[in-house]
């Protein structure tokens, strides 16, 4: 993906602010995995499914959507002859938080000059104050950032923002919980941009079929 297909990178690079977002949100996510919260309420037990396996392994259907997600790194490990328990748990905490890098990216890639305030928010927030580490629920509230930035701060609307859009706005489906709480704010504000936006018709049907979403 071409910076150009997102948004205008900041010509002034990364700024101090930005960068120290960045420090504090890694090390909320480093602290994350190695004090384990991966393995607290359900992440116990599907860590050890995956270890009894030695492979992947479905989890209950209405929670599979994020399950290979987290799986994966543990399965690399194995595949890699890493048996040692801690180094195993350890992989499954990056698998459970793989998802946050990602969508963090995604948001600087459309508004660098507005990324300080989603890293603070979620190191400082979310990720200081969310216990349970193993859940689509974790896939979707990372993924709710994008559709934010998307919908705010990417004028007028790229193809490629589009589709992180839709995207961001299709993995919400997945969360119940998600869904629930964060879904309204998000439709009211595609429907307040594609109401009173300037966008052309292309665009207008994306923020029309994320707000439906």
């Amino acid at each position: 993906m071409k910076p150009s297909e997102l948004a205008v990178p900041n010509p002034q690079g990364t700024d101090r602010l930005t960068f120290f977002a960045c420090v504090v949100f890694g090390f909320m996510i480093f602290f994350a995995i190695v004090s384990g919260r991966c393995l607290y309420a359900d992440g116990s037990y599907y860590l050890l499914r995956v270890l009894q396996a030695g492979n992947f392994t479905e989890m209950i259907h209405s929670r599979c959507f994020a399950a290979y997600l987290f799986q994966l790194p543990v399965v690399v490990a194995f595949k890699l002859g890493i048996t040692n328990l801690h180094w195993l748990t350890l992989a499954f905490g990056v698998g459970c938080f793989s998802a946050w890098p990602v969508a963090m990216w995604l948001c600087y890639r459309m508004a660098p000059q507005h990324f300080w305030l989603v890293m603070l928010a979620c190191a400082l927030g979310y990720l200081n104050a969310a216990f349970m580490a193993v859940g689509e629920h974790i896939v979707a509230h990372a993924f709710f950032w994008p559709a934010l930035f998307a919908v705010l701060f990417v004028r007028p609307l790229t193809p490629a923002s589009a589709g992180v859009l839709l995207v961001s706005a299709g993995l919400l489906l997945r969360s119940y919980e998600s869904l629930l709480f964060l879904g309204p704010p998000l439709a009211g504000l595609a429907v307040w941009r594609l109401v009173s936006g300037d966008d052309m018709r292309g665009p207008k049907v994306v923020l029309g079929l994320a707000a439906v979403l």
